[in-house]
């Protein structure tokens, strides 16, 4: 078991198929509600798979400011809002929600392939240049680094990038450096914004993807559906989260990674529980204290 500081989530936000606000998502997925819906493009689609899960009615200028969204794919875009969504659910402000000791921790599995996607295709379908700021706006990077300039954030500040567990590791890597002192704060969590003409049908050629319902432990299961959003945190030690009067939502008591280093693209189930075996440790719980499995 890890020694160190307790640490708590205070806040939390979300940006889904289900709308803004994590209590949306957690009805739909309380009330198994599907919001896999038929995709919308601003360009044709070629494909076949045309259902994902799409933020509906998402209206960035309504929600960020105009020389901070010059900056932002939509990945940085939902990080944001869901950001915001955590801050003022933490009972904090933009204004002292960071500082010198605030990490700020993104996962994102493509980064800003919505603008690498769109600038490509008016390059060369339509013979356009490229925005001025598609590099700012395409790196993974791009996200924690928005995130610490509007809340001020100073402390270690990067991008992680481990595929379908990138939000994962971010948080785990977040309550690492509370835990050890290194951040007083931390602001984490995970954004992907990859249905986009051409990702979608990359996707599609990789033949993961189904054509009709997404049902992971079905026997007729026959694929996968990709979604954008994002989901953001609040951590900070329990003596900082009790001091202030904070409502604390949790506590996060251990973090466990690995990997199967076999296959690219086929996961194995040595890897997945080597890690739920280290989280286990960290934590310092017996399996047995364990109510539920999250997969």
């Amino acid at each position: 078991m890890a020694q160190g500081r307790r640490v708590v989530i205070t806040g939390m936000g979300a940006v889904s198929g289900a709308g803004l606000g994590w209590k949306p998502l957690w009805t739909a997925a309380r009330d198994g509600a599907s919001v896999i819906r038929p995709l919308e493009f601003a360009r044709d689609y070629p494909g076949r798979i045309r259902i994902g899960a799409q933020v509906p009615g998402f209206d960035a200028a309504a929600l960020i400011d105009r020389p901070t969204l010059m900056y932002c794919d939509p990945f940085t875009q939902y990080a944001i809002v869901a950001a915001d969504q955590a801050v003022a659910e933490a009972d904090l402000e933009r204004g002292n929600v960071g500082g010198a000791d605030c990490a700020v921790i993104l996962g994102s599995g493509i980064g800003g392939i919505r603008t690498v996607d769109d600038g490509l295709f008016n390059l060369y379908a339509k013979g356009v240049k490229p925005e001025p700021l598609s590099i700012p706006k395409l790196i993974a990077s791009a996200g924690p680094s928005m995130l610490s300039i509007r809340f001020d954030a100073h402390g270690p500040v990067f991008a992680v990038a481990s595929a379908c567990s990138s939000a994962s590791q971010a948080i785990g890597i977040g309550m690492q450096m509370v835990r050890s002192g290194m951040a007083e704060r931390a602001i984490v969590g995970g954004a992907e914004a990859s249905l986009s003409v051409g990702t979608q049908m990359t996707w599609e050629m990789l033949r993961v993807l189904t054509p009709d319902k997404c049902r992971p432990f079905s026997k007729g299961r026959n694929g996968m559906s990709i979604g954008d959003g994002a989901a953001m945190f609040i951590l900070e030690t329990e003596e900082a989260a009790i001091a202030r009067g904070a409502n604390i939502l949790c506590r996060l008591v251990g973090y466990g990674t690995s990997a199967d280093a076999r296959d690219p693209i086929r996961p194995d189930v040595d890897g997945a529980s080597l890690a739920m075996r280290r989280a286990v440790e960290d934590s310092g719980v017996s399996p047995d204290e364990i109510a539920y499995v999250n997969a």
